[in-house]
């Protein structure tokens, strides 16, 4: 089962948001799970970031995220978006050049979603993934990679590790690209450090167990490995 993790703004109900007015954003409706303490609670039991509150976007359904007494008190201030919801299939249309169809937005030419408020093993968010018509980002490019990492940084997405398309089998001893099975370049500028025994030593360390790549929020979101069964958002690429 995947489980909800409530953190940063979300672009879509299964996109992470750009914080702007105009922007597509919505609160997140959990099941069973209490809004974190760094969310606003919507009356109707959506969370959003605390953030969100009397900021001029109406994002609870019910818009009690905006009520009578927020300091602008003025009404032609407030944007409401409307956005699919998570059980909507995607568009498979094939969109104009230039372009994504929702959920997917556009970052330096690719398509992508990004899972901010989803999390799973990474068995789990390849599923999420291949129900939007994509798979977990593969990045090849050290200036793609900079990219991603600034537009999670520009819109506030930088509270969560997300799975990426790499992993390693336990019977073999380098990481792959998934899906183009090709070989994961190692060494900088991809790979974190990690302290290791009194020293710091890059990313991958060896092992014999099956691993799987993400990007660490705890180290400017360099590549690193875990196992498969941890949990993690993810980032999708439309295939």
């Amino acid at each position: 089962m995947l489980k909800l993790a409530m953190v940063a703004a979300s672009l879509s109900c299964a996109v992470a948001a750009v914080h702007s007015a105009g922007s597509s954003r919505a609160a997140v409706l959990p099941t069973g799970v209490k809004c974190t303490t760094s969310q606003f609670t919507c009356d109707d039991g959506g969370c959003i970031p605390d953030t969100w509150f009397c900021d001029g976007i109406i994002d609870c359904s019910d818009s009690s995220d905006e009520p009578d007494g927020c300091e602008y008190m003025n009404n032609s201030t407030i944007t409401t978006t409307t956005l699919p919801t998570t059980t909507e299939e995607p568009d498979t249309t094939t969109p104009p050049p230039g372009t994504c169809n929702l959920p997917y937005i556009l970052v330096s030419g690719r398509c992508l979603v990004v899972e901010a408020f989803v999390s799973g093993t990474y068995g789990e968010m390849n599923y999420r993934c291949m129900e939007y018509g994509g798979h977990p980002i593969e990045l090849k490019d050290a200036n793609f990679l900079y990219d991603v990492v600034e537009f999670l940084k520009l819109n506030e997405l930088t509270v969560d590790d997300y799975w990426i398309g790499g992993r390693k089998e336990a019977s073999v001893t380098d990481y792959r690209w998934m899906h183009t099975n090709t070989t994961v370049q190692l060494g900088t500028p991809y790979w974190g450090l990690q302290y290791y025994n009194y020293e710091y030593v890059q990313e991958p360390l060896s092992s014999t167990s099956e691993m799987c790549m993400f990007l660490d929020s705890d180290r400017s979101y360099f590549f690193a490995s875990q196992s498969c069964t941890e949990v993690a958002g993810v980032i999708c690429e439309r295939i």
